[in-house]
């Protein structure tokens, strides 16, 4: 059983190196930071800020992020969270995007696997508010 775990986290590392050489085109930084606070027992809200450098130079795009999330239940949580995206466009001007995403969660362990999915419904608008009459 050793033998064949060694041979496919070899094989795995191998399919990285070779799919890392040929997917990119241009060198990418990305930096994440981010704090959660537990409120009660089954209640955590976080905020997070990510920020993606391209080329290495100006950053191409900035998103906070804020979340909270509820377990209720050991296998399943829900959570919420608002992201602003700030984004650089083909013109060198940034552009402001709101996401809104709803998730769910569910965690199952059998023996020596955990199996993960969420679910999430993601909506997108571009500004708060109008500037139309």
């Amino acid at each position: 059983m050793k033998r064949i775990q060694r041979h496919l986290i070899v094989f795995l590392v191998g399919i990285s190196f070779i799919q890392s050489g040929f997917s990119q085109t241009s060198p990418e930084l990305w930096l994440s930071g981010g704090v959660d606070v537990k409120m009660t027992e089954k209640w955590k809200v976080a905020t997070a800020l990510d920020i993606r450098f391209y080329d290495f130079g100006a950053p191409g795009t900035i998103f906070p992020e804020f979340s909270s999330s509820y377990q209720l239940h050991e296998s399943f949580k829900l959570s919420a969270d608002y992201r602003l995206i700030i984004d650089e466009n083909k013109f060198g001007n940034y552009t402001l995007e709101n996401r809104f995403n709803l998730n769910g969660q569910l965690k199952l362990k059998f023996e020596n696997f955990n199996f993960t999915t969420r679910f999430r419904y993601q909506s997108k608008f571009g500004s708060i508010r109008s500037t139309t009459n």
